[in-house]
């Protein structure tokens, strides 16, 4: 028993020792509408714990933020004693092509220096573990891996709204200028001109172009919206791995390729009930055909959400990345909405298209009227739109600078 215990005694006093710490991170997944990018645009966030937790394991920029900071304090071979890492360290250090944090970042994650997991089951907090021979390491460690993350989902936000405010920005300033333009032309017109009144065809003519020219406005909007919106997800997805932004060659993309392509076409025809009669766009329950193109979409999307999931799970496989079930839905639901976004933009495209040549046959009855008249006809059509449209982005606008303030 004396031999045994000095055995024991003697091989404890000579290991070195580890000292472990943590920091815990609230997260709030219960954010509604107060971020400009998700009112003003619609976009309805899916930040789950489950998706903050495979964010932190996951991003290497993380990682590599929180080990510039501890080296400007310790040297590498503080931080890491393993030989074997460290010689891999050292070798990647000497190729100029490789950052010194990246490396760094990487030594610690293959070591396990750092734990990501949740505190418990009943609370939206993250525990973010660390462990090292030096206990001033482990300290800050665990300090600026929080702080890191913290400046992160800030920068991430930040980006969202950013992007909202300037597009919108941009088309106050574009339809503003646009509405100055159209408001000279008109009067220099009507100076040069004298009076000169519209007759009831050309009135019907000009009501009828002004409605289609406010729906293709509104359909651009959408478009460029959804596109931002569909930028800020797959950020969001990348930052996890890159195999779920891009497509796949797997049997379940060519599904969902199939059922995109059937939902153009789909989207096609609608889109022409929708030239010939903007105002279905609003109430389309009076025409049996439309209601029935609808729910074949709608259908037909639900069979994406299905097969979206499965997709996850290749391509988390192909990129070696296991994930617990809340992980993986979450992850599957903003692969769901990406592709939702890829078929909006898809629609819209093909609306504006068909509201397009729909406005451009009835503008030729426009230039069919005496000269003043179609002149004046289609200025007063521009500043309807213009107008209308204006109104519509100034209101998101001010909505938007409001909430960031």
């Amino acid at each position: 028993a004396m031999v045994t215990f000095g055995a024991v005694a003697t091989w404890t006093y000579f290991q070195t020792p580890i000292y472990a710490t943590g920091a815990i991170v609230s997260i709030d997944t219960q954010r509604t509408g107060g971020d400009p990018i998700q009112g003003i645009l619609g976009m309805r966030e899916t930040r789950t714990l489950a998706n903050e937790i495979e964010t932190l394991r996951q991003s290497l920029s993380i990682g590599e933020r929180g080990a510039e900071r501890l080296l400007e304090r310790y040297n590498s071979r503080e931080l890491i004693k393993d030989e074997a890492t460290q010689e891999r360290l050292d070798a990647m250090m000497r190729n100029p092509e490789t950052d010194v944090n990246q490396a760094v970042a990487i030594g610690m994650q293959q070591l396990g220096f750092v734990t990501i997991a949740p505190l418990n089951p009943q609370v939206d907090m993250i525990r973010i573990g660390a462990k090292h021979h030096n206990r001033r390491v482990a300290r800050d460690m665990a300090q600026f891996y929080a702080e890191e993350y913290r400046e992160y989902a800030r920068s991430k936000s930040a980006a969202g709204r950013e992007a909202a405010s300037e597009f919108l920005e941009d088309q106050v300033a574009s339809k503003r200028a646009q509405l100055r333009a159209l408001d000279r032309e008109i009067t220099v017109f009507k100076e040069r001109e004298g009076f000169v009144a519209l007759d009831t065809e050309a009135e019907t003519a000009v009501q009828r172009s002004t409605e289609l020219g406010i729906a293709i406005s509104d359909a651009d909007v959408e478009r460029q919206t959804a596109q931002i919106r569909l930028n800020a997800l797959n950020n969001q997805l990348a930052a996890v791995t890159p195999s779920l932004v891009s497509a796949t060659a797997s049997g379940t993309q060519r599904e969902i390729d199939a059922l995109k392509d059937k939902i153009t076409g789909f989207e096609t025809t609608l889109s022409s009930y929708y030239a010939n009669n903007p105002a279905l766009l609003q109430d389309p329950s009076g025409v049996p055909e439309v209601m029935q193109l609808q729910r074949q979409i709608q259908q037909a999307r639900q069979q994406i959400q299905v097969l979206s999931e499965q997709l996850v799970e290749e391509s988390l496989s192909l990129a070696d990345i296991s994930l617990d079930g809340d992980a993986m839905a979450g992850l599957a639901v903003k692969k769901q909405e990406a592709l939702g976004l890829e078929l909006d933009i898809s629609r819209l495209q093909l609306q504006a298209a068909a509201l397009g040549a729909q406005q451009a046959r009835n503008d030729q009855r426009l230039r069919e009227l005496p000269s003043q008249q179609a002149t004046l006809a289609r200025l007063e059509r521009d500043l309807a739109v213009a107008t209308e449209s204006f109104l519509i982005l100034q209101e998101k606008y001010n909505d938007a600078r409001t909430q960031a303030q």
